[in-house]
């Protein structure tokens, strides 16, 4: 290729360029924070220097973002504050307000605000850009693939720590610790490259989405080829879904597999059996408890389990004299009454966080405390719910348009699978991005995406594509 050619093309591209480059830089301040330049020592390695860097990243794509827009400030859209993005635009306004004001910790607190606004400012420039609806398709394709790839990296990442098939069995699937945490003995939230690692809710979500999204390409690609390919991603997604054993992940799976199909109007035996086996096998490894092996001095050790614990004994060579000696304990065991109340009371969260998090709000109820005012003033806890998490954030009057936001891309999208002028290609990608849309918004019951996160990255270009898609279609139904 000359390199003429080569100009050629990339002055052809060169929006889409900076688009998925803006994209890139937000997703480069992805688990690190400012709250890792404030540590004592730092920079305590060259790898904590480098993720302490990493973490004004997406600020700066803001930045650029926002330059971008005050020159092209007459061409954006009219109305756009009271459209989707442009109503989580001004909670996040109001957040960084009450971040400064009302927040114990003012620099933190703005510091995430800014994070936040700057997802919104990089996709309200792509929006606003040449081509933006289709440069809002490249860049959520690219979340597509970074959550198969921390999908596999994890589990990859898991499979490679030492003896971690020492104690595998198929009771290690099923009993009471979840694998993902168990098998190797490694903790949640042990660390990876310097960065904290993820519990198996977060493990889930990225297995979660990507077989969601390949899911939709089985059903609806062409060929048997495509459909072997996909057909296997998706089962291997599922599997690791599986494996993780999230129970809020599980439960917003299954529930977006059969909006999924619907939507689609799937009614084939073969798919609804699939819902059924995937819903039962979620259920089953929710409510299921069965009591732990577990060894001690390379001795397999089964539990008996009994009024609520899990007994053993075993006998074992006294170091000193060679004699035999009788070793044995006891384990308790959440099972039956127990379990139901801990899976009614979401693991706790309505009794304990949300219960503290409700009183946080009604102490400052019209404007909050500011961005991560959960871990400011909660004692580093962690709303695990997002219409909780907007309110302790900025209140009635910041939650308020937070909640618009999502009942107006509803709508939208409720509107956009009756327009005609959809075509089908566009019908297929719309089904893609609200099969994760939906899963994202079930899973905001216990977790939440009311801050710079995954959950939100992979949500907000959702939001921008629907937004900008039904805008395309109204303008098109004016001038038909």
């Amino acid at each position: 290729m000359t390199r003429l050619n080569i100009s050629y093309l990339i002055n052809k591209n060169k929006w889409l360029i900076v688009s998925v480059s803006l994209w890139i830089i937000i997703w480069a301040g992805y688990n690190t924070g400012i709250e890792r330049i404030l540590a004592p020592g730092f920079p305590a390695s060259t790898i904590d220097l480098i993720h302490g860097l990493r973490s004004f990243l997406p600020i700066l794509a803001g930045l650029l973002a926002f330059s971008f827009l005050f020159v092209k400030r007459k061409n954006i859209l009219k109305g756009f504050l009271l459209k989707p993005l442009g109503l989580l635009l001004l909670f996040s306004i109001l957040g960084i307000f009450s971040s400064l004001i009302f927040s114990t910790e003012p620099l933190r607190a703005l510091y995430w605000g800014l994070m936040y606004i700057s997802v919104l400012l990089v996709l309200l420039a792509i929006m606003n850009g040449a081509n933006g609806l289709k440069n809002l398709c490249h860049i959520i394709r690219i979340n597509w693939i970074i959550a198969a790839i921390l999908a596999l990296g994890l589990l990859v990442f898991f499979l490679i720590q030492f003896n971690v098939f020492e104690n595998f069995s198929f009771n290690s699937l099923i009993c009471s610790g979840r694998p993902y945490e168990k098998l190797a003995g490694i903790k949640a939230e042990t660390d990876i490259f310097g960065m904290a690692g993820t519990r198996p809710t977060g493990f889930g979500r990225y297995a979660g989405i990507a077989a969601l999204v390949f899911f939709v390409f089985l059903i609806s690609r062409q060929g048997i080829i495509s459909k072997v390919v996909w057909g296997i991603l998706f089962f291997l997604f599922l599997l690791i879904n599986f494996f993780a054993r999230g129970k809020a992940v599980l439960a917003s799976f299954s529930g977006s597999l059969a909006f999924t199909l619907f939507i689609l109007k799937e009614i084939r035996i073969y798919w609804i059996l699939l819902l059924i086996i995937v819903i039962l096998a979620s259920g089953f490894l929710i409510l299921y408890k069965e009591p732990c092996s577990f060894f001690i001095n390379g001795q397999l050790l089964e539990l008996r389990e009994s009024n609520g614990t899990a007994s053993y004994s075993l006998q074992e060579k006294s170091y000193e004299d060679g004699s035999m000696q009788q070793i044995t304990g006891e384990k308790q065991l959440l099972i039956n009454s127990k379990e139901l109340k801990k899976i009614a009371t979401l693991t706790g969260r309505t009794t304990g966080v949300w219960n503290d998090s409700i009183n946080l709000f009604f102490s400052s109820p019209v404007l909050g405390y500011g961005f991560q005012s959960d871990r400011i003033f909660l004692n580093g806890q962690h709303a695990h719910n997002s219409i909780i998490h907007a309110l302790i954030q900025t209140g009635l009057l910041g939650s308020i348009p937070f909640v618009l936001a999502f009942a107006l891309t509803i709508i939208s999208l409720f509107y956009l699978f009756k327009n005609s002028l959809l075509d089908k290609k566009e019908k297929i990608f719309l089904i893609e991005i609200s099969a994760v849309f939906v899963f994202i918004l079930i899973r905001s019951i216990t977790e939440s995406f009311t801050y710079y996160s995954a959950d939100f990255l992979f949500l907000a270009p959702i939001i921008a594509y629907i937004e900008l898609l039904r805008e395309e279609k109204n303008f098109s139904n004016k001038h038909e």
